[in-house]
This record gives structure tokens, sequence and C-alpha cells, in this order.
């Protein structure tokens, strides 16, 4: 086989592959033999004809051509090989001559990258600490989410933060727009409404029932498609104001929000929760930083098959995130007057960086010889087992190839996170003040872990590995293990399963924002 190679823009080579004569020979002889089986010819049992009449039978240039297109996908292969490259696209094929083989392939490839001086970055790492009212706003928020509605004692108008039960009804001139809505309850202030119908309510006393038009522009992407254009007329009855009586800030309510045994307990560890997720919050800030930084120092060119599978996953996404809050992606298009291409184009730009960093990232962590050892997966595996109700079950399930697959790859983004924050912080770390003790104590193995020694080849392993048919899939660099602590704690618990269920008020959503 011979090979040249020529690189293009794109990221992209030109393969010019020839077969040689005799592996060619020899491929025309197997499919010369096939054919023969495959045909009859009178006079002769199939495989049994001369060669010659075979030959003058089929024609010996269909022989040549399907001969040298059974050797294709083979030479390419070789060919792939031979030169390291890694594809990432469709190639395109173009036959170059019959015989022997010749053909021309244009391929994307995975991007070289020439890095640039990354070690001179440089960024200021962030200073986390709690502010006074973080943790009393935490606190006053669950006694809100705890307390009662009762109604208020005096008839009166609606002010912000009480709740109002409603009937409703919407007309289009005499005829009804939608169903009426029954005892429908909104809190002011916190259910989206319409400003003109809160201030229509805010005039109101229970047991009233008041009236107000609306008019909607045809071009008021604000609101639903179904409203725009149209004129129309609420009926609103106003049936009963309730007002918040928050709960006590006792110990009561301490062991209600979580089974802390006083206040102070659940008050420390709404500290330790804040600060960790500011701690998370900034690590995450001056690494997008550092990689970003780093990254725009590099020459490289993205393929274009890359970023487009990029915005298929992320299109998908994102479609389901919509899902999940009941929308369909062509109705979130209608509403913000977008087409499909319009989104992909939206999206592109952060598409390209994200594969850009990650590219990037991967050159550095050669650079650096930077590697996960089988140590570092086996101390964060018993981190993780550590203050389980079965520590040692759990530590056996992430020994399954499944999972320390898992493990590898979001410890190898995690640390090599570091160590590039390192290099562009000068070893003072992503976080300082109190944020940097919460932080270390994040990822620190607790002063008894449980031991693990790795499983021996040919081992029995967890039957979760063996039901594990999905593929572990690349971690942005700020991710942390919290995908594989949810995926075991799943394993772990023998098929148990917790479903939440969320309830939508239908009947009244055409007077929502």
């Amino acid at each position: 086989m011979r090979v040249t190679v020529e690189r293009i823009p794109g990221s992209s080579v030109e393969l010019d592959i020839y077969a040689d004569d005799v592996e060619f020979a020899e491929a025309y002889e197997k499919t010369l033999r096939k054919v023969s089986r495959d045909i009859s010819i009178p006079g002769f049992r199939k495989g049994r004809a001369p060669r010659a009449i075979v030959e003058q039978m089929v024609g010996r240039e269909a022989i040549v051509d399907e001969a040298g297109r059974d050797m294709m996908d083979d030479l390419y292969r070789r060919a792939i090989e031979q030169e390291e490259l890694v594809p990432v696209g469709e190639p395109r094929v173009g036959i170059l001559q019959q015989e022997p083989i010749g053909f021309k392939v244009t391929i994307e490839v995975f991007p070289t990258v020439e890095l640039g001086d990354y070690a001179s970055v440089r960024v200021e790492p962030r200073e986390v600490e709690l502010e006074d009212d973080e943790v009393q706003q935490i606190l006053d928020q669950l006694q809100k989410t705890n307390s009662e509605w009762v109604s208020v004692e005096e008839p009166r108008s609606p002010r912000d933060d009480d709740k109002v039960i409603i009937d409703l009804n919407v007309y289009e001139g005499d005829e009804e727009f939608q169903e009426p809505a029954t005892d429908q309850e909104f809190v002011i202030g916190e259910t989206p409404l319409f400003d003109s119908l809160v201030e229509s309510l805010k005039m109101m006393l229970p047991n009233t029932t008041g009236e107000l038009s609306l008019a909607f522009e045809e071009d008021d992407m604000s609101v639903n498609p179904a409203l725009r254009g149209k004129e129309l007329r609420y009926v609103i009855t106003l049936k009963d104001v309730q007002q918040r009586v928050l709960p006590e800030l006792d110990d009561e309510l301490a062991a209600k929000a979580g089974d802390f045994e006083n206040v102070a307990a659940l008050r420390a560890q709404i500290e330790k929760d804040l600060l960790r997720n500011k701690a998370m919050e900034a690590r995450g800030e001056v690494a997008t930083e550092v990689i970003n930084a780093m990254a725009e120092l590099a020459t490289i060119e993205i393929p274009s098959s890359m970023v487009e599978k990029e915005l298929d996953d992320e299109l998908t996404q994102f479609r389901s995130r919509l899902a999940q809050q009941g929308i369909s992606l062509e109705d979130y298009l209608t509403t913000n007057d977008q087409s499909e291409d319009d989104l992909r184009e939206e999206m592109r730009p952060n598409a390209e960086r994200r594969i850009r960093n990650s590219v990037v990232l991967q050159e550095i962590a050669k650079a650096e010889n930077f590697a996960v050892t089988d140590e570092d997966i086996n101390a964060e595996i018993g981190r993780l087992a550590s203050g389980a109700e079965n520590p040692e079950r759990l530590a056996t399930l992430y020994q399954s190839d499944y999972f320390r697959g898992l493990l590898e790859n979001e410890l190898f983004d995690r640390m090599l996170t570091d160590r590039v924050i390192n290099i562009a912080t000068e070893g003072r770390g992503a976080v300082t003040g109190a944020g940097a003790a919460a932080l270390e104590a994040e990822f620190a193995p607790p002063a008894a872990s449980v031991e693990v020694t790795p499983v021996e080849a040919g081992a029995d392993e967890s039957d979760a590995d063996a039901d594990q048919t999905e593929e572990a899939e690349s971690v942005e660099p700020e991710a942390d293990t919290d995908d594989t602590e949810n995926a075991a704690d799943a394993a772990a618990a023998d098929g148990e399963e917790a479903a939440a269920e969320e309830s939508a008020e239908d009947d009244a959503g055409e007077v929502k924002e």
C-alpha cells in the first residue's frame, strides 16, 4: 500500500491511497473465486468453471471493480493507522484508478494544537467569605416554606406576599376564550401574572368581582402566541385573601428541616453548604477564566463536523430541559420568533469555545505529562465510600470497570483543572479566605476513609457493571463527582426508585406571563 497525505484548511486531510500490485492481485483472485461460486455456468458446477470462462461471462472489468471496492475499507483503515490520524467526520471518497485500486479520501481529523505560552497566563484567585445576612436569608426562606396560609381576619385588599383564591373567566368579545378557572391560587409577587391583573386584584376586596380588558400586540414576544393580536376581557372574582403565618425558628423546625438536633446544628450546616457552594462557584469562574485565556494563546482549527456534533447534542439537551418544563422546542422557537437554524447559530460560539477549550486542555495534559493513577482512583473510591451505610459494598461497586471509568474521567478533569489553576495563580489556588478551607474539605479524604485495593484480573465484579450500557462522556473541567455518586447510589439501592411529581395549574395558564 502506498499513501500520500496532504493537510488542507479546516483540520482536514486528503489521503491518496494505492494498493500495491501483489495485494491487489490477491484480492482479484479472491473476488474471482467468490464470483465463480455465485454464478451458474452451463456445463460446470458452481465454483468449478475455468478462470477464463468466468472472466468472459462476468467481464474482467466488473471483477476488478468489485475487488477494488472490497479492498477500500481495509486500505482506508490501515492508512489512518499508519498516518496516526483520528477521523472526526464522514469521509468523502473519489476513485483515482481501477487497477490496482487507487482512491482519494478527504476527511476531517482531530485538530492539531500549537499551545503557545500557556504557562504565562495569570489569574487572580477569588476571595470567598460568607456575608452576615446570607445564613439568615436561608433561615427566613425555611420559615416561609414551612408557613401556613390563614385567611385575613378583617376583609382587606391583597398585598404583596398574600395568597389570593380567585375564579377567572376570559372572553374575546362575548365568546369564552378559554375554559373558566375556579378556585385558582396565586401568591402576589411570586406567581407570574400580568401586571394589570395584579394591580386590579390589589384594588379588590374579598367576595367582589372586577373586570379589565387587555390588548396584546401582534409582535409581543413576551406572551403566549395564542394571545398575540387579541383583545381580551378578564372577569375576576376574588374569593379569599390569605396571609402567611410563619413558624418559630426553633429546634422543632430544625428537626423538620432535616433531622437536626437544634437550630445551632441547622445553622452550622447552612453555613457549611453556603460556603461550599460559593467556593465551588468561584472555582468554576476561575477555571473558566484560566482555560479561556490559555485556549486563546493556542493555534487550532476546529473541524466543522465536531462543531455540528456538539450543536446536535446541545440541541437535544435543550429540548429535554424544555420538555421538563412542559414546553416543546417548537413552541419555544415560535415564542422567540426563531427557526431551529437560528437557534443553532446562536449556540454556535459557545459550542466552538467548549470544543476549543477541551482540545487545548488535552494538549496541555500531554505537555504536563499529566495522568490519573490507580492510586488516585482508589483514594477517590475510599473518599466516596466513607460515611456510607455499607462502605465496603459501595467500594466494591465502585471497583467495577464502569464506575472506575467514570471516576477516572472525572478525576482527570478535576485534577487537570486544578493543575492549570495553580499555574495561572502561581500556586495560590482558585479560592482564598474561608472558601479555601471549604474547597479543600470538599475533595479531601476523611480521616477514616475506606481502604481500597485494586480488583484483580478475572475477579468477580458487581452485576451492576454488566447492566451499564452508556458510555462515559467527557466531563467539563468544572465537573465534580456528583454524577458518579448518584449513579452508584442508584445501583447500590437494589433497584429502589424515587419519583418526584410536579403539578401544573393548566387551567389558568393563559393569564401567566
